[in-house]
């Protein structure tokens, strides 16, 4: 498909590793970031960080930066 894109990262297993549980969220969050170019994942995780608070959020943080990074573009 000319001028497609496709993005694939393992959301599941990102957010079972850093939320102990398969909700991907957040984690797509990141890799749509990352994908899009649209916003950075250092906005997302302010806007994270104003919805979650103490350990929710660092472990919702953790899951967008750890999604971004692991975004591979095919």
């Amino acid at each position: 498909m000319k001028g497609r894109r496709v993005a694939l990262v393992d959301a599941n297993k990102i957010a079972m590793d850093t939320l102990g549980r398969p909700i991907v969220n957040t984690a797509m969050l990141g890799a749509f970031a990352r994908a899009s170019g649209l916003v950075s994942w250092g906005s997302v995780a302010k806007s994270v960080e104003k919805y979650f608070k103490g350990k929710g959020a660092e472990k919702n943080v953790a899951a967008v930066m750890n999604a971004y990074e692991q975004t591979v573009m095919a």
